[in-house]
């Protein structure tokens, strides 16, 4: 396995194309049978869920923009082990309908299956979060 294959530089990559807007980059390494949960209600928060697959990753990720300015995850430590990575770090955001601001301590984490993501479990304060989309 080269380097660029190891779970962790795949993650690495995914943020840096999610935080450069390089979308085709991004889904280039998402697995075809992706599992996504990010936590809360859809009622509340409305791109929260479980999605399936490229179309459902495609999905959450248009949600997530129509209702988010100014997205930012900052990493600040990985861990993994074998094809599991953890990233802990803070994500924040202005929400387009409110104003208000989110920010929060984030924790995500990933599978990687044949060099792309396999698995993404998120971890936030969805109160927090629900608080600035009311």
């Amino acid at each position: 396995m080269n380097r660029s294959d190891q779970p962790l530089s795949i993650v690495q990559r995914a943020y840096r194309c999610f935080e450069t807007g390089d979308m085709s980059g991004l889904m280039a390494l998402i697995d075809a049978e992706l599992d996504y949960i990010e936590p809360g209600q859809p009622a509340q928060i409305p791109w929260a869920g479980h999605f399936k697959g490229l179309e459902g990753f495609a999905q959450w990720l248009t949600t997530n923009q129509e209702h988010l300015d100014d997205s930012r995850i900052l990493p600040e430590d990985f861990v993994t082990e074998g094809n599991r990575v953890v990233m802990f770090g803070r994500i924040s955001a202005r929400v387009r309908r409110t104003g208000r601001p989110f920010d929060s301590h984030l924790a995500i984490a990933f599978t990687v299956a044949n060099g792309r993501l396999r698995t993404i479990r998120v971890y936030q304060d969805t109160a927090a979060l629900r608080d600035a989309m009311a």
